[in-house]
């Protein structure tokens, strides 16, 4: 059967339909443009703000009062960011742990993660395993 369909629809080896073919990167296939349906097309959403942080001075004091559970990419990625931030200026944190895949050029959690080797976190001589945030 898989035969006969690429034989009537004139799929050869090299296209990337058939499994183990040769072309394997399908991000590229994000970038394609409305061809004219655009009832087809999904919009993208704007990212929600988490109403749980509203009414704290910090984001410490909003996690402290509750537990958070933030759903990514539908929340705004500015809770983490804007967390790491205040993190790396606060006098009672002396580490943060984080594990970043990919960042954009200008981005403000590197940019909060600089400020807080600054400003003297992650200072294996002051950190103890069990205290660090």
């Amino acid at each position: 059967m898989l035969n006969t369909l690429c034989n009537k629809l004139g799929i050869s080896n090299y296209d990337s339909l058939i499994p183990g073919g040769r072309y394997h990167n399908f991000k590229d296939f994000i970038g394609f443009p409305n061809v004219g349906r655009e009832y087809l097309e999904n919009k993208p959403l704007p990212p929600m703000h988490c109403a749980d942080f509203d009414g704290y001075a910090n984001q410490f004091d909003a996690i402290r009062a509750q537990d958070i559970l933030l759903h990514f990419p539908y929340h705004t990625f500015d809770h983490i960011t804007e967390l790491v931030r205040q993190a790396s200026f606060d006098p009672k944190v002396i580490g943060i742990k984080i594990n970043v895949y990919r960042v954009a050029k200008d981005s403000r959690l590197m940019n909060s993660l600089i400020d807080a080797v600054h400003n003297g976190k992650n200072d294996h001589r002051r950190c103890r395993a069990t205290s660090t945030v």
